[in-house]
């Protein structure tokens, strides 16, 4: 790296864009240099300054960030602009995404599918799973599941982890160009984006495999470890299920200790992870637990009536009308003489 680095170098001091461009991208990144991102800026600047395109997206990506240049929203749209006219496909994909956002630029759904159907045109991954996002949701362009589809599987095709876990989800609603679920088709697709390590395609695993039928394998071993999959990357819909199956003796022996107690302070972590994300049955079923460990046989430590009412006020707020019912019970209880 450091003799690429050299040549780069000189190429660069003879005024050469993109050996200019090349200085900054390994500057910003410190491949061969110590990191520095305004000395990065600097070369860019002046690959720029020959309209080099790269240069000009990685100038916007700077201002947008604050990274070697004030955090400016709209130079930052500005400089994407100077580079999406030249065709470059990251700075039309990142136009659209200021579009889409109302950042730096008036909100419009619009523009924001204009230029992410440029940038999918050719070939940009993340373009072609928004531009498939808007027609699924009819955002800026007609609604089509179709549509959706059809852009999901260019950027598959590629390896894109979300547009093989939408697919999936096109597969199991029958949607798209079939008309019925496919669940074979929808396993595929999961099993491919959570290879790729992404949580809400194990989630869905797990979700098939739990609920079972049409084909699927009924598995609580398999939901189990999809779950955890999922919940290890901050799913909280993974972790509250995992509490679910844990406080039900349902997931495998090694989770915990395999009496009732055992399997309360299992469920009881999991539930926490969940809480803290705000997941709301994870805050109900975790003040239901502090308020009734150690009835049954279980933990009596885990007894908290004062966090208990906190998680049940806390579901409430966020809508949970069995929630505030239990805040006002437990409220009264507590304040009784």
């Amino acid at each position: 790296m450091d003799e690429v680095l050299k040549l780069w170098k000189l190429s660069a001091q003879q005024g050469l864009a993109a050996a200019q461009c090349n200085m900054g991208f390994a500057i910003r990144k410190g491949r061969g240099a110590t990191k520095n991102f305004s000395a990065a800026v600097g070369w860019y600047r002046k690959a720029a300054q020959s309209n080099n395109a790269n240069a000009e997206c990685n100038l916007g990506l700077a201002y947008y960030l604050g990274r070697g240049a004030p955090q400016n929203h709209a130079i930052a749209a500005a400089w994407y602009r100077k580079s999406a006219d030249q065709g470059y496909a990251t700075a039309q994909f990142n136009l659209g995404l200021m579009y889409a956002q109302g950042s730096g630029l008036p909100k419009s759904d619009d523009d924001a599918v204009r230029w992410y159907r440029m940038a999918a045109y050719q070939g940009h991954a993340d373009a072609q799973v928004n531009l498939g996002n808007a027609h699924y949701s009819g955002i800026g362009v007609e609604r089509s599941a179709t549509l959706a589809a059809r852009w999901y599987h260019k950027a598959a095709a590629q390896g894109h982890a979300d547009a093989q876990c939408n697919l999936g989800l096109l597969n199991e609603r029958g949607e798209g160009s079939q008309q019925r679920s496919l669940l074979g088709k929808a396993l595929a697709w999961y099993h491919k984006a959570a290879r790729q390590g992404h949580r809400d395609a194990a989630f869905n695993l797990g979700t098939m495999h739990e609920r079972g039928g049409d084909g699927v394998e009924k598995s609580d071993l398999l939901a189990v470890r999809f779950f955890r999959q999922a919940a290890d990357k901050g799913c909280p819909r993974a972790q509250h299920n995992l509490g679910v199956m844990c406080f039900e003796g349902r997931a495998p022996a090694e989770s915990y200790e395999d009496d009732f107690a055992g399997r309360q302070r299992a469920a009881v972590e999991w539930y926490l992870l969940a809480s803290a994300q705000g997941h709301v049955d994870s805050q109900f079923n975790l003040a239901l637990m502090l308020e009734e460990c150690g009835d049954r046989g279980g933990a009596d430590a885990l007894r908290d009536l004062a966090r208990a009412l906190l998680l049940y006020e806390e579901a409430a707020r966020l809508g949970d009308a069995q929630a505030a019912h239990e805040a006002g019970r437990l409220r009264g209880e507590l304040s009784a003489p």
